[in-house]
C-alpha cells in the first residue's frame, strides 16, 4: 500500500494484488453512502476486472480523520502513437482498453458522497499529478464530477485542453403522461413507426419478449452480437464485439447484473427477429447500451430499429421507469425517439516530451498535407 498526505485528507493507493482488501473498503464505503450508481458500484469493477485485470491499475481510497470518503479505480495503460510511439496513459473508472477491445462505458463517476466530492476531488488529483502518465482521461464522466476534477486539476496547474460536453438523448416518460403510448408522443417520424408496425402486425403478429431469465437474456445478447457484428463487417468502423474477449464481458455484465440493473429484450416478426436491445438500470433510469437490428434488405423497408426502440420504451414505461437514455453518439434515430436531453462530459490533459514530440508531428504533417 501506497499512502501519501497532505493536509487532513489521505490518499491510500491499493495495489492490485490487494483486490480483495479493496473490495471490502469498496462495498462498506457503498453502504455508508448509500451508493445508487451503476459503474462506480463494486460489482461493476469486479465484472470488468475479470477480463481486464491484466490492465496496470490500482485503487484510489480518500481517508479523513480515520474514514474512507472517496474511491475510484486508477488504471495506467501503454498506448502507442501510430503504433510506435508509447504513451502511459492514467484512466479513471473501468476504461483503458486496447481500441479493439473498448467497452465504451459511460455514465462513470467516482464514489463519493456529494459533500465531498470537492474534497476528495482535490486530494485525488493532487495524487495522481504525481504519478508518470502522458495522458490523464476523463471517458463519459456524470457532469458534477468531471467539473470537481478538472476544477481541482487547474488549480494544481494540469490543463485539461481537450474537453467536451455530448448529448446524450433521452426519453423522458413524464414529459408524455398524456400520450396514450410512448410512439403518440414523439416528436417526429411517429406516423412512420406506427404505420410500419401495423404492417408487419398484419402479416404477423409482433411478439415482444423481455428476459426473464439469464438463459433468455444470454441467449438474445448472443443474437444481438451476430446482427451487430454483421452490421459493421463491411465498413470502416470496427464492430463493438472484436474479440473474444469483449464478447466474455458483455455475457458476465448480464450473469451480475441481470434482472435488478440489467434489461435484454427482443422483437420477433413471425420467426425472424426484428431487432434485440441490451441496456442497464441506474436509479430507475434506463441506459441504452448495445444493440443489434436486423438489416436485411426484406426488413429495411420496415425501420426496424424504430419499431425495436420504440416497442422496448413503451415496455419500459409499462414497467415504471422514469426515462429511457440512448447515450452519448449523433444517431438519427436518437433524435427521432427523445424529448430531452442529458449531457456527459470526456476530458483529457496531456504533459511531457512525448507529447511534444507527437504535437511537433501533427504540426508538420498539416504543413505537409497543406
Amino acid at each position: 500500500m501506497i499512502v501519501t498526505k497532505h493536509s487532513h485528507v489521505v490518499i491510500d493507493f491499493i495495489l492490485s494484488s490487494e483486490q480483495e482488501k479493496a473490495a471490502r473498503r469498496w462495498q462498506t464505503l457503498e453502504q455508508e453512502i448509500n451508493n445508487k450508481g451503476l459503474t462506480n458500484s463494486w460489482k461493476w469493477i469486479e465484472t470488468w476486472l475479470k477480463q481486464y485485470k491484466h490492465i496496470p491499475h490500482r485503487f484510489a481510497f480518500g481517508v479523513r480523520d480515520g474514514q474512507t470518503i472517496g474511491a475510484v479505480l486508477v488504471t495506467q495503460p501503454l498506448k502507442r502513437f501510430k503504433n510506435i510511439i508509447p504513451i502511459l496513459s492514467l484512466h479513471l473508472g473501468t476504461n483503458g482498453e486496447p481500441l479493439e477491445e473498448k467497452t465504451c462505458v459511460e455514465y462513470n463517476r467516482l464514489l463519493v458522497a456529494p459533500e465531498n466530492l470537492s474534497t476528495f476531488s482535490m486530494e485525488l488529483m493532487r495524487n495522481l499529478q504525481q504519478l508518470r502518465w502522458s495522458q490523464l482521461v476523463l471517458h463519459g464522466f456524470v457532469p458534477e464530477h468531471a467539473e470537481a476534477l478538472i476544477e481541482a486539476s487547474t488549480r494544481l496547474g494540469i490543463t485539461f485542453s481537450e474537453q467536451n460536453k455530448e448529448a446524450c438523448p433521452t426519453f423522458n416518460f413524464s414529459k408524455a403522461l398524456g400520450a396514450p403510448d410512448v410512439i403518440s408522443a414523439l416528436r417526429s417520424s411517429k406516423k412512420r413507426i406506427k404505420s410500419n408496425i401495423d404492417k408487419m402486425n398484419n402479416q404477423s403478429p409482433l411478439k415482444c419478449e423481455w428476459a426473464e431469465t439469464t438463459e433468455h437474456a444470454q441467449d438474445i445478447l448472443e443474437e444481438l452480437i451476430e446482427f451487430h457484428t454483421r452490421k459493421w463487417e463491411n465498413t470502416q468502423i470496427p464492430s463493438s464485439f472484436q474479440s473474444d474477449r469483449v464478447k466474455h464481458y458483455h455475457k458476465e455484465l448480464i450473469d451480475a447484473f441481470f434482472p435488478e440493473s440489467a434489461i435484454v429484450f427482443r422483437v420477433k416478426f413471425g420467426e425472424k427477429t426484428v431487432g434485440c436491445l441490451f441496456g442497464f438500470v441506474e436509479d430507475n433510469h434506463v441506459l441504452g447500451y448495445k444493440g443489434g437490428i436486423n438489416l436485411s434488405p426484406d426488413m429495411k423497408k420496415f425501420t426496424p430499429g424504430l419499431v425495436t426502440h420504440a416497442l422496448c420504451m413503451e415496455e419500459c414505461r409499462k414497467r415504471g421507469y422514469n426515462e429511457y437514455n440512448f447515450l452519448a453518439g449523433e444517431a438519427l434515430y436518437k433524435t427521432q425517439l427523445s424529448n430531452t436531453e442529458n449531457f456527459l462530459i470526456w476530458a483529457t490533459a496531456e504533459r511531457g516530451l512525448i507529447i511534444n514530440v507527437i504535437d511537433i508531428t501533427r504540426k508538420i504533417k498539416r504543413i505537409i498535407n497543406h
